[in-house]
Parts: structure tokens; C-alpha cells; sequence
């Protein structure tokens, strides 16, 4: 997960062939909130990503933590970052906890020599965002602000459409995940 943007499944494949080899273990993950972003998250790791394996989920709502360990036929369900940071094979983080959470997890994870891999936004405010780089470049693990929909085919599409003038000036965009069923052409046209 190195710092940068694309989305949680190119990062994961990208800081798994760093140590690929024969012999090589799994990249093991662990995902922080497990509301519809962070379980999506871990469904991608856990189905979609060979050469990680996820190890934990963590959630303040425990029993929800213990729902998405269980469809995901997973061991652990903690209900709180540190909980889950203390479990054994856990090398990076995938936090998708609400916003406003993000910074002070972030430091939780470098801290404790995690990567990690966050939703945005960084932070709610300058003073945290530089409280979190800071956190990263001290503990020397990698962070990666996840812009999961910048290379999406619909939505790189539509960029193009702007980029090449189709629909005029552009002066407002404004976009909306319905669960993976918006079409982003309908957006511009």
C-alpha cells in the first residue's frame, strides 16, 4: 500500500508482489469499520485478492463485527483498532471507519508498524492530516488515501468525455455510489 491513489485491490496485489516469491506467506489484512464501505473492502480481500489473506475485522458495533467475520468464514472480530492491531499476521489496515476517525486511526496503525490503506479524507483538518503523515513517516510504513473510483471504466470514461469537451465547460460535478449500480455516463448527459 504505498502512498498515491487507485483502489484497495491494486494496492494490496501491488505491496504483495514486493515480497512475492515461492514459499512466500500472504499479505494479512485487517479492515476497520465494517459498515457498507468497509465490508465491501473486506469482501475484496478476502475473495478477490490471492495474495492476501484477512485476518480481522474490528467495529465499535461488535455484533456487527461478528456478523461480517462469520460470512466471511473469518476467525477474529474485534471491537476496537488496538484489539484488532494486537492480533498476529495482521500487516496492513484497511480503515473505513466514518471520517472522522481517519486521522487518529491512521497514527493508531502506523504506530503500531501497520500499512495502511484509508478512505478518504485524511482528515477533517489540516492540523490532523499533518499529525497523521507525520505519524506514517515516523513509524516508516506506507500510507495509501484510497480514490476507489478514480480508475473505475464508467467513471475514467466520463472523464474523458470532459477532458475532450463533449459536454461543455465543466463547473460542478457531482457523483453518487448507489451500491455499484450508477451509471456515471448518466451523470454528464
Amino acid at each position: 500500500m504505498q502512498a498515491g491513489s487507485g483502489n484497495a485491490t491494486e494496492a494490496i496485489h501491488q505491496s504483495a508482489k514486493i515480497g512475492s516469491g515461492v514459499g512466500m506467506r500472504k499479505l494479512g489484512i485487517g479492515v476497520l469499520g465494517v459498515g457498507d464501505m468497509g465490508r465491501r473492502h473486506a469482501e475484496n480481500v478476502r475473495r478477490l485478492v490471492p495474495e492476501a489473506s484477512l485476518i480481522a475485522v474490528a467495529d465499535p458495533a461488535i455484533e456487527r463485527a461478528r456478523q461480517v467475520a462469520a460470512d466471511l468464514e473469518i476467525e477474529h472480530a474485534f471491537s476496537s483498532l488496538e484489539d484488532m492491531l494486537a492480533q498476529r499476521g495482521i500487516d496492513g489496515v484497511i480503515i473505513a471507519a466514518p471520517d472522522k476517525f481517519h486521522a487518529q486511526a491512521i497514527r493508531t496503525a502506523a504506530s503500531a508498524g501497520k500499512d495502511i490503506l484509508s478512505e478518504k479524507p485524511l482528515a477533517l483538518n489540516l492540523a490532523d492530516a499533518r499529525a497523521a503523515l507525520d505519524a506514517v513517516a515516523t513509524a516508516g510504513v506506507r500510507l495509501q488515501v484510497g480514490f476507489m473510483r478514480r480508475y473505475d471504466p464508467g467513471y475514467a470514461a466520463a472523464m474523458k468525455r470532459v477532458e475532450a469537451g463533449e459536454i461543455g465547460q465543466l463547473r460542478r460535478q457531482q457523483a453518487g455510489i448507489d451500491a455499484g449500480q450508477i451509471d456515471p455516463h448518466r451523470l454528464i448527459e
